[in-house]
């Protein structure tokens, strides 16, 4: 299920879709400020990048936006413990896509049958 956030952040991007930008227009003129791109979820802030359609997160350890994986209406995020995973909202998207999650201490993505982080080694939470 999509949480409220998500789903008002996507509401925004499906009303904005080829809507055309003006020579000369930023993308702030053209979507609207940063934050309303952005929805929290737990301790983590995902942004929703108008131009692409591709949900990115905040990884808290680098400080920077990194890319979830997934587009638009194809995932819905929720809590695992510590961490987020992305659940597919179609049979098509699931058969398409594995679910992610992301290590709670380097912020590397990683598939949801993970045991360990490829990047530096940390046992994941359960799932």
């Amino acid at each position: 299920m999509v949480t409220p956030g998500q789903a008002a952040v996507e509401k925004q991007a499906a009303r904005l879709r080829g809507a055309p930008i003006a020579p000369g227009q930023t993308c702030a003129q053209a979507y609207g400020a940063m934050e309303d791109w952005v929805f929290r979820l737990g301790p983590w802030l995902f942004f929703l990048e108008p131009v692409s359609g591709r949900w990115l997160f905040l990884d808290p350890v680098h400080g920077q936006y990194r890319d979830t994986g997934h587009g638009v209406g194809q995932v819905a995020f929720r809590l695992e413990g510590p961490a987020w995973v992305a659940e597919p909202l179609t049979r098509s998207a699931a058969k398409a896509e594995t679910p992610v999650r992301m290590c709670p201490a380097c912020g590397q993505i990683g598939s949801s049958d993970a045991r360990f982080c490829r990047s530096c080694g940390r046992t994941l939470p359960e799932t």
